[in-house]
């Protein structure tokens, strides 16, 4: 008996390590995500010249320096984004030419991000946009080259929708050539969106380059079917549209890192949730086991400071687990990252313990866009997937999660314990965790500063939901928690402010969260 244990065990080990080595070994493949109907493109990492080079004439000066750039495998769409597309994860189509196999269009990059974060939502997937050198590496047909001045030709009749051959409109994905990786329509049909500010290449050598910290501008790249051929070329850059711009001719194409080993992925799914600190930018996270619970102002909410209407009606909301930031993010954090700093209080402090104050400050002055460029460059710093939070989750984390005992804000009955507001702070922010805790154990869900949430701010649903992503479009953005500027009636755990996207206030700052992987 003990001979045929020790046998199964043998064969049971033998496996396991036959599986790892498989995993390990597995080629990384083109594939379609049937969640999404979204074909995905296997493009193999290498070394490229980034830029206007040799085979290239009229060249523009921001094309320029050439220099080599080095990526790290990675998906993108074989596809431009369709109408169905869109409308399968927003539910409306915002395009100009309504057609279900038509690039999607009419979308501005605030409008893409929030399509990504309800698309990962569905998929389970982390997907994004391309980066600058991600999209040239492969529309020049990554290692697979030939040198093709647009991508997949020196013809641009055979691989592109352009000026010379569109009739003035966007036509079906797919309808000409594609490229030497079978990826279509990366030069002509709808300009597309990377991640990248728009900015001067460096003249060093790069690898994984992310572009610039900042900038006015987001870069398109590939021409449209309004350009002229010259725009098409897969060097070319586009900066003349801002963030907030929607145009018939600009649409876009996803990216995906590769999934993780079959062995890691099961590791990290067995693996017990508990808070952690992520040590590469110092960075602490407290697990939030997910649960239903009453979402907006009732009961003895009601009864002791009033409702707004925006707070009702008041639902039943089920979240699922997250990890949640125990501090709003400081400006250490932020400079560490994007380095530089925006926020208004951050000169003559008192030095003490070796530093200055402003170190552990929340960082403010920071617009909803400034935070999606952080979280864009923390991820790509760190590997994870940090996001905000949803205002679903946002409100949970601050009544307290399962161990929730029902208080008007985040810890407490009593404001003073738990928030800096208009009535302690001095007129200022303060260190981050200088009051109590909440049953979490989160610190300044209540007070010192207004912490920016995913969700485009409208109307509550009547029903009863389950992680809930707010309105799909929209002007407003939510604000929760109050902040040292304001009383007490606006740090209520339920309690909703809107601001445009484009604000920056020295009251004005956020918090992060991580789905468990």
């Amino acid at each position: 008996m003990k001979k045929t244990v020790l046998i199964l065990l043998s064969i049971c080990a033998l496996a396991a390590a036959t599986e790892r080595r498989q995993a390990k070994a597995a080629p990384s493949a083109d594939f379609r995500d049937d969640n999404a109907g979204i074909d995905m493109v296997f493009v193999q990492g290498g070394t490229f010249s980034m830029g206007c080079t040799g085979e290239h004439d009229n060249c523009d000066d921001d094309e320029r320096p050439v220099r080599n750039v080095t990526l790290s495998d990675f998906y993108i769409g074989k596809y431009e984004v369709t109408q169905r597309q869109w409308v399968r994860v927003m539910g409306v189509n915002p395009s100009s030419w309504k057609d279900d196999n038509l690039p999607v269009d009419n979308v501005n990059w605030m409008d893409i991000h929030d399509f990504i974060e309800r698309l990962n939502a569905m998929t389970g997937r982390r997907y994004r946009l391309p980066t600058e050198a991600e999209w040239e590496f492969a529309a020049r047909g990554g290692t697979r080259s030939r040198g093709y001045i647009y991508s997949g030709s020196n013809h641009i009749d055979d691989v592109a929708r352009y000026n010379g051959n569109s009739g003035s409109r966007n036509h079906a994905v797919g309808g000409k050539e594609p490229n030497e990786l079978g990826i279509y329509d990366m030069s002509g049909n709808a300009w597309e969106l990377v991640s990248d500010w728009h900015g001067t290449y460096s003249v060093s050598n790069e690898t994984n380059p992310i572009g610039a910290s900042s900038g006015s501008y987001r870069v398109f790249r590939g021409g449209s079917r309004g350009s002229g051929a010259w725009a098409c070329r897969v060097s070319h850059r586009f900066d003349f549209f801002t963030p907030d711009i929607r145009s018939s001719s600009l649409g876009f194409r996803l990216a995906l890192s590769p999934l993780a080993a079959v062995t890691e992925r099961r590791q990290a799914e067995a693996a017990p949730r508990a808070d952690f600190r992520d040590d590469n930018v110092g960075i602490d996270m407290v697990f939030v086991q997910g649960g239903t619970f009453s979402m907006g102002c009732s009961g003895v909410h009601k009864r002791n400071s009033g409702c707004f209407n925006n707070e009702s009606p008041v639902r039943n909301v089920t979240v699922g687990d997250f990890y949640i930031g125990k501090y709003e993010v400081t400006q250490r954090q932020w400079i560490q990252v994007m380095g530089s700093n925006h926020s208004g209080f951050n000169e003559d402090l008192p030095v003490d313990r070796g530093g200055s104050w402003r170190d552990d400050l929340p960082v403010e002055r920071v617009s909803w866009m400034d935070v999606q460029n952080f979280i864009e460059r923390l991820n790509a710093m760190t590997g994870r997937r940090y996001r905000l939070p949803t205002e679903a989750e946002w409100e949970f984390a601050a009544r307290g999660g399962t161990r929730s005992r029902g208080y008007i804000y985040s810890g407490s009955n009593h404001l003073d314990d738990v928030a800096w507001y208009d009535d302690n702070s001095g007129r200022r922010t303060h260190a981050v965790g200088g009051k109590e805790p909440n049953e979490l154990g989160i610190h300044d869900m209540s007070g010192n500063v207004w912490e920016w949430v995913s969700d485009w701010y409208g109307t509550y649903s009547s029903s009863n939901e389950t992680n809930p992503r707010g309105a799909a479009s929209g002007s407003h953005r939510v604000n929760r928690g109050g902040s040292w500027f304001f009383d007490a009636q606006l740090c209520r755990v339920f309690y909703r402010l809107s601001t445009t996207p484009d604000i920056r206030n020295a009251d004005l700052g956020f918090r992060l969260v991580l789905s468990p992987q």
